[in-house]
């Protein structure tokens, strides 16, 4: 028996007089027709969106909603877990308003307190600082945020110094990701040859000509928002992170002992989404690419040319097939994309010589830029959309196993085996949406986004 319902232990509205308003329980004010929960780790704030049917005292005319309203909402999915997960959200937008006689319906957009925040404030302020440091700093003193900013915070290895130009918080933490590298990291110094002229053009088959010393890692980090707190980690901690949740699968059969317990872990449906998109990579700089450089003050150019292949060893991988295939690495021999970009070494200049040597907050956007570009857009090599029974214990930026059903014909599946072994294996959950329909007998379903760069389970 596949059962997906849900318990709404509370859903209400605050106005911004401090009363209290009822969507739920035996006498509403409004009724909740269906309400989305959302979270992706490209996303600084959870979102949501709620649909009201106003038909007893038109709410919405005599709060009056006028935004910035705050919403709560308890709600718990006991075929998976007792716990009561609580939401607290802010109106932020109505839309999609019909009426007819006494009924109205609209839809509330829906986020995190700190995000209408994040609209009101700028930052003026310079930080110095490690990348972890200076997101903490920006999150408590501009955001004023009570969440957790501990526990899913990486630390990041090169100290940096930051002039945010009146940006706001969110941004400026955006800002400082392609440049963090996480601290567990040992890059090595690789001297280049010293009859390698620095600014000299780079031939095909050379991997740095722009710098006298190359750093090996694994730039690109996340930082996002979920029902846990704020998240500011390495897109390599998150592949390594262990696997906390049970195994999803398709079922095979209609099994006569399932119940509803075991179908929660049941894929309902799946779809692709792109796999394969050379052009697109290859635009993007993806397998290689060509960073040139100018610092306005020494008036020094430099270039330095990135290739995947080089690298892809220093990165944590998801997929059994952890290797660059043979005709894609053909196509870095040539660098598909040039990136241009000021660094300035002297604007934190503190020792005798032109800033490059003794400066405590050197400009490391030449190691990091094309490597984070490349590392953000590898991990999306396959792109899963999976329905499956609503869980609230799953989160963005968590690791998830699946099994496929192998699609052969029957008389096959014993010799092929009964999962696709390809394409079942450990994702990324990119973004997930928690979805919550009381208009269809209170059912509850996640459709969950999921990612990773290598073919193949493991």
């Amino acid at each position: 028996m596949l059962d997906l319902n849900f318990q709404a232990i509370e859903i209400s509205l605050t106005d911004t007089k401090g009363v209290k308003h009822m969507l739920s329980g035996t006498s509403p004010e409004a009724q909740v027709s269906s309400f989305k929960i959302y979270e992706s780790v490209e996303s600084t704030t959870l979102m949501a969106e709620m649909i009201v049917i106003d038909t007893a005292i038109n709410l919405i005319s005599s709060v009056p909603l006028v935004g910035s309203e705050q919403v709560t909402i308890k709600i718990k999915t006991p075929n998976i877990s007792d716990k009561i997960y609580e939401y607290n959200f802010i109106i932020y937008g109505i839309r999609a308003r019909a009426s007819s006689k006494n009924y109205q319906q609209y839809t509330l957009d829906l986020f995190s307190e700190e995000a209408l925040t994040n609209e009101t404030v700028r930052v003026g302020k310079t930080f110095a600082g490690s990348g972890d440091v200076i997101a903490k700093r920006v999150l408590s003193e501009y955001l004023q945020t009570k969440k957790d900013t501990s526990t899913n915070f990486e630390a990041c290895k090169f100290p940096m110094k930051l002039i945010p130009s009146l940006k706001r918080p969110f941004e400026v933490i955006t800002q400082i990701l392609p440049e963090c590298i996480s601290a567990t990291t040992n890059p090595q110094q690789q001297p280049l040859s010293s009859n390698t002229p620095k600014s000299s053009k780079p031939k095909e088959g050379k991997t740095d000509t722009g710098y006298d010393s190359t750093i090996t890692g694994s730039a690109g980090y996340y930082f996002f928002e979920t029902y846990d707190g704020y998240v500011f980690k390495s897109i390599d901690s998150l592949i390594s992170a262990p696997v906390k949740h049970k195994t999803y699968a398709q079922a095979l059969a209609q099994d006569e002992q399932s119940n509803a317990k075991s179908n929660a872990f049941k894929i309902l449906n799946y779809s692709f989404g792109s796999e394969i998109n050379i052009l697109k990579k290859m635009r993007h700089g993806v397998y290689s690419s060509l960073l040139q450089t100018f610092n306005p003050s020494t008036l020094e150019y430099t270039e330095k040319l990135f290739v995947l292949d080089q690298d892809y060893s220093n990165q944590k991988h998801l997929g059994k097939e952890e290797k660059i295939p043979d005709n894609i690495k053909s196509l870095a021999q040539s660098p598909s994309r040039i990136l241009v970009q000021m660094i300035d070494q002297e604007t934190y200049y503190n020792g005798a010589d032109n800033g490059t040597t003794n400066s405590q907050f050197k400009d490391y956007r030449a190691y990091t830029l094309a490597q984070s570009i490349s590392r953000n857009a590898i991990l999306e090599n396959q792109v899963l959309n999976i329905n499956i029974p609503c869980n609230l214990d799953l989160r963005a930026g968590d690791k998830i196993d699946i099994l496929l059903r192998n699609q052969v014909v029957t008389s096959l599946t014993a010799s092929k085996g009964a999962y696709d072994e390809q394409f079942s294996g450990t994702y990324l959950i990119k973004s997930i949406s928690y979805e919550f329909y009381s208009d269809r007998g209170g059912v509850a379903v996640s459709n969950v986004q999921i990612i990773r760069d290598n073919f193949g389970s493991k």
